[in-house]
């Protein structure tokens, strides 16, 4: 058996599978020995007189018994052992180990033709046969979600700027009590767990035929045409407690490291988007602002991190209204595609939606979310589609994030080429999941 050392287990799901599959788990062992010694000493004593006869006897015994109860409980650890080495065969994903060679397919044609059969079994799943409730097994690169990033770097902030007031000017007094009632929200909402996202090492998303599959990076690899069938990123989401970490959470989820990951299915096949607060989605119906909590942190991150001076420079002025226009376009795209239509470059620039207004609305939240909404609704007046509010919200920050813009809604400052190129990045598609176990 392999060394494993644990990061995060959920000890409740361990035994609720394991006695799900075995019945009553055994979680006490006791262990008992004893040793008895017994000795007895005695002496008889007789009269006689005549024909009447009397003894008079007398013992003394004595008995020693020592014992000893070994009581040893059984930890989480082992019995997660006899999980894993129970479910090895039945994972619904679990990648072939590292000394297995791929199967020999050379062209798209050909991995067409054999999709569906044993002979790529492990190396070609039908996405459609992952159902709720089924487990995998996955190496993935562990990271918090953009959301818990953010209420972390606010926290820490808020903690710093109460100890050292003079870290903070007299303009930024407004942005910080924003910020504070947005970390607030944004802990209630999280209530103790951990949104984590991982981005699969060995598996990508891939459409063959209408359909969708996921293909181990190693058989794609060997694909002499592979540009022909495009893949996308895979990603493993879930949501932790905070309280069933083993390890420091900075060391765990702020590092990119890799992790093997257990976890459960949540939802049948591969989603398009995923929400890392669901009561977002709860609130959204009555306070509309909650249903971007991350666009709308970091913009008041942003304006309780930045000076507010007169303006930008001219100079990063116009690299960031390159960057919003690369970014509204990268938006429209995404979401056309997820949709199965098309909006090119050209058509949203005959409508006005790449106008000197539009990408110039990139310094606040509000302004952003105005540039954006036109494009949305114009999606939808086109294609005569009602769009998800979590795919539109998942994409708007996306298409920021490939733009060029920081976590906190600041643009970096990258080459006008790095921009260009930013808009071109993968589709990324999602395994939503109840995370059990991870470990290396």
């Amino acid at each position: 058996m392999p060394l494993r050392e644990f990061v995060y287990l959920d000890e409740v799901s361990v035994f609720s599978l394991i006695a799900s599959r075995l019945g009553p788990v055994a979680t006490e062992f006791t262990a008992s020995e004893s040793n008895s010694l017994r000795s007895e000493v005695g002496a008889n004593a007789g009269v006689s007189a005549g024909l009447v006869g009397t003894e008079i006897s007398s013992s003394v015994a004595s008995e020693m018994t020592s014992g000893s109860q070994v009581m040893r409980k059984a930890t989480v650890e082992s019995t997660f052992r006899e999980l894993l080495a129970y479910e090895r065969d039945t994972l619904a994903l679990s990648p072939p180990g590292p000394g297995v060679m791929p199967p020999a397919v050379a062209s798209s044609s050909e991995l067409g033709e054999l999709a569906g059969t044993p002979a790529l079994d492990g190396w070609l799943v039908d996405a459609s046969r992952l159902k709720r409730g089924e487990l995998l097994e996955v190496e993935v690169e562990l990271e918090a979600d953009d959301i818990f990033r953010i209420r972390t770097i606010m926290s820490t902030l808020l903690e710093l700027v109460e100890e050292n007031p003079e870290l903070i000017g007299a303009q930024e007094r407004g942005g910080l009590a924003q910020a504070a009632t947005a970390n607030r929200v944004l802990e209630k909402l999280l209530a103790g767990l951990v949104p984590l996202r991982g981005r699969s090492t060995n598996y990508r998303h891939i459409t063959l035929a209408g359909k969708d599959w996921l293909i181990h990076q190693r058989l794609s690899d060997a694909l002499t045409d592979r540009a022909r069938v495009p893949s996308r990123e895979l990603n493993v989401v879930g949501v932790a407690e905070v309280a069933l970490f083993w390890k420091d959470l900075r060391r765990v989820l702020f590092s990119g490291s890799r992790y093997l990951v257990m976890c459960r299915l949540a939802r049948d096949g591969v989603q398009l988007s995923w929400t890392p607060v669901q009561l977002a989605d709860v609130f959204a119906d009555v306070l509309p602002e909650l249903g971007d909590l991350g666009e709308m942190s970091r913009g008041l991150l942003a304006g309780m991190t930045r000076a507010r001076g007169e303006g930008p420079d001219a100079a990063m002025a116009g690299t960031a209204e390159q960057a919003m226009r690369q970014a509204l376009i990268c938006y429209a795209e995404t979401i056309a595609a997820a949709y199965d239509a098309s909006c090119a470059e050209q058509d949203l620039a005959s409508h006005g939606l790449l106008s000197a207004k539009q990408v110039a609305a990139h310094g606040s939240v509000a302004e952003r979310r105005t540039a954006f909404g036109a494009v949305t609704r114009h999606l939808e007046e086109e294609h005569r589609v009602e769009l998800d509010p979590a795919v539109l919200a998942d994409a708007r920050s996306e298409a920021l994030r490939r733009a060029g813009f920081d976590e906190v809604g600041a643009l970096a400052e990258i080459a006008a080429s790095a921009v260009v190129a930013a808009s071109g990045g993968p589709e990324q598609r999602f395994l939503d999941t109840e995370v059990v176990a991870i470990y290396w």
